[in-house]
């Protein structure tokens, strides 16, 4: 028995120190944007942690931005993917209402929504759409003929790439109510895509933080759910 444990101690420690890789000054490697802020941009590069890239070294040009130069008026399109790089749906238009330091804010109505598998179908309200820079969530407002709904997405912060807005989709939501109800969405989902695509532990605890943090500021009425 001793020696069948010191083979499987064994074995787990090959296989640990196969897994870990280690980057070198000089070395190329490609990974994906999952968010940024006003200062940094954060990039999945398929490892156990994300790259962190300051503002002054992703661009020379001190003016540069990480969310272009998107004015009032502009119509935008959203890409909205999952962890993997798949994209899951899109949505035809957003058009740019305000351009915060902390966020962006669009509004669309009748829009066409093409879902990954090319089926297509009109939103059927007009919608104010909440794109944060540093949060892992986004938010649409949606104006029923019964009242106003709340549709909060827990995903990545957004970047614009080429006049459309970019956010990757971590499957739970938050659904409000008119009556100020809500209700969290998709707690299976988001288990099931964690263990098949492999989410990183820092994402899974920003996630869940972030709900939190949603959840907090719906019962206190603050954020994007403060009566105007």
């Amino acid at each position: 028995m001793a020696e069948l444990k010191n083979n499987e101690e064994l074995d787990f420690k090959t296989l640990f120190e196969q897994s870990l890789v280690t980057l070198h000054t000089g070395d190329v490697v490609e990974g994906t944007i999952i968010g940024f802020n006003p200062k940094e941009v954060y990039v999945d590069l398929g490892y156990k942690s994300d790259g962190v890239i300051p503002k002054a070294q992703y661009s020379l040009d001190p003016e540069f931005k990480f969310e272009g130069n998107i004015k009032v008026g502009d119509k935008l399109k959203i890409f909205c993917y999952k962890h993997d790089g798949s994209l899951e749906h899109t949505s035809d238009e957003a058009v740019v209402l305000e351009n915060r330091e902390d966020m962006l804010i669009c509004g669309n109505g009748r829009t066409k929504i093409t879902e990954k598998d090319g089926r297509s179908h009109l939103t059927n309200e007009p919608a104010v759409l909440f794109f944060y820079k540093d949060r892992w969530f986004n938010v649409i407002g949606q104006l029923k003929k019964n009242g106003l709904y709340y549709y909060c997405n827990l995903a990545s912060p957004y970047v614009i790439e080429d006049n459309i807005i970019k956010y990757i989709d971590y499957d739970l939501d938050l659904r409000v109510f008119p009556d100020g109800g809500f209700r969290v969405l998709d707690r299976n989902e988001y288990n099931y895509h964690k263990k098949i695509m492999k989410y990183p532990e820092e994402i899974d605890k920003i996630i869940k933080e972030e709900l939190t943090s949603l959840i907090e500021a719906k019962r206190s009425n603050m954020g994007p759910f403060e009566p105007d």
